[in-house]
């Protein structure tokens, strides 16, 4: 099972806008339903939501981000456009 990272979500963002731009970070219930890997309603699970949506814009900021994502050991999943119909992005965490 995934564990989220320890710290509150607020308080991640809060870092993360060190490395990013502001809005390219969101911890919104809506974001991360909508990013999530089912597209229908009814088979999202709450547990496995996405912690927060980061939508670097360059690969600095993929790079930047993929550094400090390793220094704090926070899982990080890869999202494309979300063209497939479902599940194509699934984590799998051991």
């Amino acid at each position: 099972m995934y564990k989220f990272p320890e710290q509150k979500p607020e308080e991640l963002q809060k870092e993360l806008e060190n490395i990013l731009p502001k809005g390219s970070i969101s911890i919104n219930l809506f974001e991360r339903i909508n990013n999530d890997i089912h597209p229908y309603p009814d088979e999202i699970e709450k547990d496995k939501l996405p912690y927060m949506v980061v939508t670097p814009s360059s690969t600095q900021e993929v790079s930047e981000l993929m550094k400090y994502a390793n220094s704090k050991k926070i899982p990080v999943f890869s999202r494309g456009a979300g063209t497939s119909l479902t599940g194509a992005s699934r984590y799998h965490y051991k």
